[in-house]
């Protein structure tokens, strides 16, 4: 089933009603049967495909030789693994002897080792080659000799081919010249001449090199070099020289192709049997060895195959059109029907069986295939589906979208009639009359619902700035511009705005426009935490502090706000005495200190010292703990909030630290916390930074990629960044399903690198796919609005759109192809501007222009005049007085308050010394011999949970079945050891006469039950006290009332808990007002009995003492 994705609607199913009716025997099932289907329905099975596969990978472990508690690697940890394995290789290779070394020597010269911003270098290129390759469980070898193209010995022959017809074709060219002498200007024959004899000159060295190694023979290689520049002007047969010299330089690279990639494979292999054992060590699987072995599993077992058959019944798939190959064998195994085969049903190959009629649904659409770098296979995806089709399989077009207004859907279909061509590749995707969708809400007010910015300016910043004012203008309350719920028009939120981008590259870009113009927002799925300025800051710190010869850490120490010192202190700190470069020890050199500017020598010493006193604690205390003590002592905070994101800024030092103290509550210290944060850098982890604002804020806007917003709707769309191109860089390692392998490599001339004549058409399929996946990234893009689409495009320096003619194709190309037909349907906006409606912005210059105006006049206490015409201003000077009155004035009580929770003050009342460990550094206690802190915690929790919600007064067997059915709604176990001691605690103490008095109670007033209070106590000096906390059972019965505390223990002595007991009654007290004396219980629940130690009723006052 080829199901174009859209969204059901009652037309649809109407259309196809009598087809279903039909295939369910001529007449509608009984509603006995739907209500049979919708109770059923919640056990269906919802997982991944990889999901899948692991499942039938630990149900038959044995067979597939795998230990059935196999890991499962996620992304970060494969990736992670197969890049140290894949430098451990290269390493390893250049220190050994043999092939191997002289492999990475080689690879090395043409790639580098790493490859730096612009690419992966060999590493990198042999991490990617490792993971294309993965799924399908192809090695780089056999990859290479399925290649025909890296043939050696025919691509040598290329090239003497290539080197004999350039020699032709320059004697062509001197003959000419000498018959034709007269006939040409002096000038031109005398250049082209004295260029031919050059070459010649030098002509033994190029006919002596050896394929592949035409460097070899540097001055044959300049007087080739020259000849283009001087025998272009000689008509038909200059041209035929330069023509020959490009493809001995092009034949030349092959063959240095064919030989590398060799090498390549060589290494690959090695890298891939280390990145196995590692899996092996780690006992795990990535998700690779999940669908592959898995396929592999029920391709070579048909015992394996049928059971999976009769167990999956119906496989439902969705997104289908974003399957890989590999996933597509898979699935055609679980769907082929009784008669089984040799190959995957819908594979196409010899020996396969016809697909099942009744076993798979499949629900996608082409045009929304944008996963190919994550190996969706388009192309082999609708083979498959035309396939299953003509072998019988019923083909549902669903037309009908329920998601965008009409003319916005009139839009989208013109637009992509256009864009979305038929090729003649078979990963293109054309737009065809199935594809046209249908509109089913009402049309609306009239005109067009998408706008294009046309930016005037060049540079991102630019584009940016238009963005940001096109969406604080259809904010204001006087926008023409209105979304719908329903049928009922409103104007628009913030919460509406989606600003989906092709990259993540730009997003900063964007934030700090919105910024300027006061939009809330918020980043969905980003990236940028990780390598936000402030959390490299104080990454950096503890790297310092762990090790003090870490120059870059240093530096970047030095310039953040921790300090800051000045490029003349860095020049000072980093010459003096001698030394040409910055090291630790210059901080303390007394000669450079006085060299330094008062402010300047002010801050090395704030850094010294803190990193000194960080640095004696590094090996005793965890990464947050750290992090707290280095922001309590410094002003860095303060400073970060005054930036233009400090809000954000803020909020991600919060994150950091949070996730500091999850690592050191997992038992990582501060060297490991810093190796797994710039890890995730390296890996460029998607860790997106804090949120400001809440996720479900409905006037922030939201901003993610394209990728991220897939399956989403949003009333209003802006897609910026309509003229952007692809990258340009790319790989140097290209592996084709059709074509097999290509290499770039250097070229002789020194030129760009080169990927060889064979390697060019690998190259060139790439740059197609890449395009046909562009276009189809920009439906869906599209097709994310709902009632308003807002593309933007800025100007460059070739052109309006930002691109040559007839060069790269973008998505403002796209849009200009189609203009004709958007004709009514799209309206060009100069500059973001509206010439019907294009209310004036407040200044963003205002405030800042004034600033320091508005500060003297805040601190003198005067009025500052204000322009009446200027609201903005006007509005920020009032909100800096609301800050400074909130500020000055004093508080209700005019002291500070303490927050602090029952146990915390327990254990001050104990030992100063313990809370100053436990509390202030976070240092965990020390267990005793044998015991786990985590698991004695873990029991006490539990059994706290259910003296909560246990029913009191059943008969013992009855309640015995009651714990049981707790102990299980909680997750637990009740065969486990540790937990059937705890359900045993808690039912010998439900035996007991005070339990029966809660039994007799019953319910709220008379019996509560982890009842949460907060307790002031007011000292009358110093700062104000309220203490939280929380009664495991406050009983009121007869006349008085008892707090009960449960202790999970076998009783020690009841003097160590007199603090908390106190606190307990004391908050018991304030709430029964008085009116009862409260006495305290301390139950050891482990103790035979139980034993219970009960408190006499005490006064308040005393208490509070």
């Amino acid at each position: 089933v080829d199901g174009l994705a859209t969204s059901n609607s009652p037309e649809e199913v109407r259309r196809i009603e009598p087809d279903l009716w039909e295939s369910c025997g001529g007449s509608p099932p009984p509603a006995s049967h739907w209500r049979r289907v919708l109770r059923d329905l919640g056990l269906a099975q919802i997982d991944t495909l990889h999901g899948l596969c692991a499942q039938i990978l630990r149900r038959h472990s044995a067979t597939a030789g795998l230990d059935p508690d196999f890991a499962v690697l996620d992304e970060v940890q494969s990736k992670h693994l197969r890049a140290e394995t894949s430098l451990a290789t290269i390493l390893d290779a250049l220190d050994g002897q043999g092939p191997r070394k002289n492999a990475a020597r080689d690879l090395c010269e043409d790639l580098s080792l790493s490859g730096g911003r612009f690419g992966g270098g060999l590493a990198g290129e042999l991490e990617s080659l490792l993971a294309s390759l993965a799924e399908s469980g192809r090695s780089a070898r056999e990859v290479v000799e399925a290649t025909p193209a890296l043939d050696e010995q025919a691509a040598s022959a290329a090239f003497s081919a290539a080197r004999s017809d350039l020699f032709e074709s320059v004697l062509a060219l001197e003959q000419a010249l000498a018959t034709s002498r007269g006939n040409r200007g002096a000038k031109t024959f005398g250049l082209a001449t004295s260029a031919l004899e050059r070459f010649r000159a030098q002509v033994a060295p190029l006919l002596a090199a050896a394929p592949g190694n035409l460097s070899s023979a540097p001055g044959a290689m300049q007087a080739l070099l020259a000849l283009p520049r001087v025998v272009a002007g000689v008509g038909d047969l200059g041209a035929r020289v330069c023509d020959q010299r490009e493809r001995l330089l092009e034949a030349d690279a092959q063959v240095r192709s064919c030989r590398l990639a060799r090498q390549l494979a060589l290494l690959a292999e090695e890298a891939e049997r280390r990145y196995r054992a590692e899996k092996a060590r780690v006992r795990g699987l990535d998700f690779d060895d999940l669908t592959r072995l898995a396929r592999d599993l029920l391709a070579g077992e048909p015992s394996v195959r049928a059971l999976e058959k009769a167990r999956a019944g119906l496989l439902l798939v969705d997104e289908f059109q974003d399957t890989s190959r590999t996933q597509l064998e898979l699935l055609g195994w679980l769907a082929e029907g009784s008669v089984e085969g040799s190959a995957p049903a819908c594979s196409g190959q010899a020996g396969a069986a016809p697909i099942s009629a009744s076993s798979l649904v499949i629900v996608g659409d082409r045009k929304q295939s944008i996963y190919e770098f994550r190996g969706a296979d388009v192309a082999g995806a609708g083979a498959f589906a035309d396939r299953a089709i003509v072998e019988g399989a019923q083909s549902c077009v669903l037309r009908t979208s329920r998601r965008s207004r009409p003319s916005l859907v009139r839009f989208a279909n013109a637009l992509f009639r256009v864009a979305l061509a038929p090729g003649e590749n078979s990963f293109d995707t054309p737009f065809g009359e199935d594809d046209a969708l249908e509109p089913f809400r009402t049309e609306g007010p009239r005109g067009p619902c998408a706008e294009l910015l046309d930016v005037s300016r060049t540079g991102i910043e630019s584009e940016a700035q238009v963005v940001a004012d096109r969406i604080a203008r259809v904010l204001l309350p006087s926008a023409p511009e209105r979304v719908f719920d329903g049928d009922d028009p409103r104007p628009i939120r913030g919460g509406d705005i989606a600003i989906l981008l092709r990259r993540a590259t730009n997003v900063d870009v964007f934030r700090r426009a919105l910024l300027r113009r006061r939009i809330p927002h918020i980043v969905l799925k980003g990236r940028g935490f990780y390598g936000s300025r402030e959390v490299q800051d104080l990454l950096a710190l503890l790297a310092l502090a762990m090790d003090r010869d870490d120059a870059a850490a240093l530096a970047t120490v030095l310039r953040s706000p921790l300090g800051p010192l000045s490029d003349d202190a860095l020049v000072v700190l980093a010459r003096s005495g001698g030394r040409h470069g910055l090291v630790y020890r210059a901080m303390f050199d007394e000669q450079a200190a006085r060299l330094l500017a008062p402010d300047d020598a002010l801050a090395l010493g704030r850094v010294a010292s803190l990193v000194e006193r960080l640095a004696r604690e590094a090996d005793r205390l965890g990464p947050a703990t750290l992090l707290e003590a280095a922001l309590s002592e410094t002003d860095y905070l303060a400073a970060i909030a005054a930036g233009l994101a400090g809000e954000q800024a803020v909020a991600n030092i919060e994150k950091l630290v949070s996730l500091a103290r999850k690592h050191e509550i997992s038992g990582g210290t501060a060297r490991s916390f810093v190796a797994l944060a710039r890890r995730m850098e390296d890996l460029d982890q998607r860790e997106s930074d804090a949120a400001v604002v809440e996720e479900r804020d409905p006037h922030a806007v939201r901003m993610m990629t394209v990728h991220a917003a897939k399956g989403l709707e949003f009333p209003v769309v802006v897609v910026p960044e309509c003229s952007s191109m692809s990258k340009p860089w790319g790989p140097s390692v290209l592996v084709d399903p059709q074509l097999g392998l290509a290499l770039k490599v250097r070229s002789a001339d020194g030129g760009p690198k080169r990927w060889g004549t064979s390697g060019k058409r690998i190259y060139e399929v790439h740059k197609e796919r890449d395009a046909a996946q562009m276009r189809r990234l920009l439906y869906v893009a599209c097709t994310r609005a709902r009632d308003l689409l807002v593309l933007a495009s800025r100007g460059g320096r070739n052109g309006r759109n930002g691109s040559k003619p007839g060069g790269a194709e973008t998505w403002r190309t796209c849009l200009d192809a189609a203009l004709p037909a958007l004709d009514g349907l799209l309206r060009i906006l100069p500059d973001g501007i509206d010439p019907a409606h294009s209310p004036a912005l407040p200044d963003r210059r205002a405030t800042a222009d004034r600033q320091s105006a508005i500060g003297e006049a805040l601190r003198a206490g005067t009025e500052l005049p204000l322009p009446a015409s200027d609201p903005a201003l006007a509005a920020a000077v009032e909100e800096a007085r609301m800050a400074v009155a909130r500020v000055a004035s004093p508080g209700a009580s005019g002291r500070p308050t303490i927050v602090a929770p029952v146990t915390q003050l327990a254990d001050a009342s104990i030992c100063a010394r313990r809370y100053q460990l436990l509390y202030e550094l976070g240092l965990d206690e020390h267990p005793a011999p044998g015991a786990t802190p985590s698991r004695a915690a873990e029991m006490g929790t539990l059994a706290h949970k259910l003296l909560e919600l246990a029913p009191l007064g059943l008969p013992r067997g009855e309640r015995q079945a009651a714990l049981l059915r707790l102990l299980d709604l909680e997750g637990g176990d009740g065969a486990d050891p540790a937990h059937a001691d705890v359900l045993a605690a808690v039912g010998a103490y439900l035996d007991d006469p005070l339990a029966a008095r809660m039994a007799r109670a019953g319910g709220p007033p008379r019996l509560h039950r982890e009842l949460p209070f907060a307790l002031r106590v007011d000292p009358g000096t110093g700062p104000s006290l309220v203490v939280r906390g929380q009664l495991d059972a406050l009983l009121v019965d007869g006349d008085s009332a008892t707090v009960i505390d449960y202790k999970l223990s076998r009783g020690s002595e009841a003097a160590r808990y007199r603090f908390q007991l106190d606190a307990y009654a004391l908050a018991a007290d304030r709430l029964v007002d008085g009116a009862v004396p409260v006495r305290s219980a301390l139950v050891f629940l482990r103790a035979k009995g139980p034993r219970i130690e009960e408190q006499a009723p005490r006064e308040a006052g005393e208490l509070r003492r």
